[in-house]
């Protein structure tokens, strides 16, 4: 793998999205290019959150600020609305 390259897997109920990513770009990258490839249009004013290991990430961070490692799996889906329990994929 190049230097400064991850693989990710990103997970929604639509679907699962998989590339290569430079560990300089913002999660909002990740976010829009798995938006994209699985053609998930957000709703007016929903709010979508990005997870790994069950933590909300900041999309306004790098992956490397997150320290998210090669090969990692996200979760992505729209925020809860009130404490209900947060989905899981298997």
């Amino acid at each position: 793998m190049a230097e400064n390259q991850v693989h990710l897997k990103v997970q929604t109920l639509s679907g699962t999205f998989e590339d290569k990513f430079n560990v300089h770009q913002k999660l909002q990258h990740v976010i829009d290019k798995a938006f994209h490839a699985l053609n998930i249009k957000p709703a007016a004013g929903e709010v979508w959150e990005l997870r790994y290991n069950d933590q909300v990430l900041d999309p306004n961070r790098t992956i490397e600020e997150t320290g998210i490692p090669d090969h990692a799996v996200l979760k992505l889906a729209p925020r809860e609305g009130g404490g209900g329990n947060v989905w899981t994929l298997q």
